[in-house]
Order: C-alpha cells, then sequence, then structure tokens
C-alpha cells in the first residue's frame, strides 16, 4: 500500500485510530504555542462573532449617480402606482375581469386556447381613455402570450380586437 520511503500521515481522516507518539505531541504543543486563533478547552471559540468571508465591496462607498432621482427605478409620483395597484384590487375590477371571461367562455380570442392563465385586455388602453375602464365592450380575453405580444402596441391591435368582439 505505501512505497518505501513513505511515512503515515497521521493528521489525515484515513489515520482514524492510529495513537499520536509522545515526540509529535509534543512537536504539536509547540506549533500550537503563540496561536492566538487556536482553541482553548472550556473557552468560546475565538472566531465566535465573526463572519466568513470579505465585506462587501461597495460596502460604505457613497454613490449620488445612483441614488434617489438618479436611479433607474425612481419613481418621481408614487401616486400613480398606488392608485394602479388599488384599481386592481377592487370589486369593480374583479367584476368585469370575470364578466369579460365569462362572455368569452374562458378562452383567448386570440389562439383559441383554454386552460391557461388568462388575463383581461383593454382594446383601448386606459393611458388612452380613462372613462373605459370598466366598460365590458372594451376588454377581451387573452392568453399570457398573446397578451405578451400586445404591451406597448395596443393601438395596432385595436380594429382588430374589435371585430373579434362583433
Amino acid at each position: 500500500m505505501f512505497k518505501n520511503g513513505h511515512q503515515l500521515n497521521l493528521g489525515n481522516q484515513y489515520a482514524k485510530g492510529n495513537k499520536h507518539t509522545e515526540e509529535w505531541k509534543e512537536q504539536a504543543r509547540q506549533r500550537m504555542l503563540g496561536n492566538s486563533r487556536g482553541f482553548v478547552k472550556g473557552k468560546p471559540s475565538p472566531r465566535k462573532g465573526i463572519k466568513a468571508g470579505f465585506p462587501a465591496w461597495n460596502k460604505g462607498i457613497k454613490m449620488p449617480d445612483r441614488c434617489g432621482a438618479n436611479h433607474h427605478y425612481w419613481t418621481p409620483d408614487r401616486t400613480k402606482a398606488k392608485e394602479k395597484r388599488n384599481l386592481r384590487r377592487s370589486l369593480e375590477w374583479t367584476a368585469w375581469r370575470s364578466e369579460i371571461f365569462e362572455r368569452d367562455l374562458y378562452t383567448c380570442k386570440e389562439c383559441g386556447i383554454s386552460g391557461v392563465y388568462l388575463e383581461p385586455h383593454h382594446i383601448i388602453p386606459i393611458r388612452e381613455d380613462e372613462t373605459k375602464i370598466f366598460d365590458v365592450n372594451n376588454g377581451i380575453t387573452l392568453c399570457r402570450n398573446c397578451h405578451m405580444k400586445t404591451f406597448r402596441k395596443e393601438m395596432t391591435f385595436v380594429e382588430k380586437y374589435q371585430k373579434l368582439l362583433n
């Protein structure tokens, strides 16, 4: 197993059960003298409370070009975002959504698929005409894939979707 001249390494996992000689124990004691990171019986670990690894590269660095109004996620007027969230949670929205789904028999009007996640779509977007938010004739049922195709291109689909409803 071992070649001539190779010695058994008593400090590894494969040497379990082998006893250390008194000479080896003394050498280990000498190596540990002055070692402040060593463990002392009955005392807590010297590393207790110290996190492993390195601190974050940007810890304590000020970045005014990425703070406040300069940040790419900055929303200057939070009231519009809150109003939009509250609108989608309202009873009127839920009723409008249910009416559209029931009218369209829970199938996507674009591709005809059913049994998938469906979304109500405003034919004329809310940002164009806020008076038609809860108008059932301004809504159509679309699956997620078809709805994604209309994002920011709603006005190009207006005629097509109005013909589908009639």
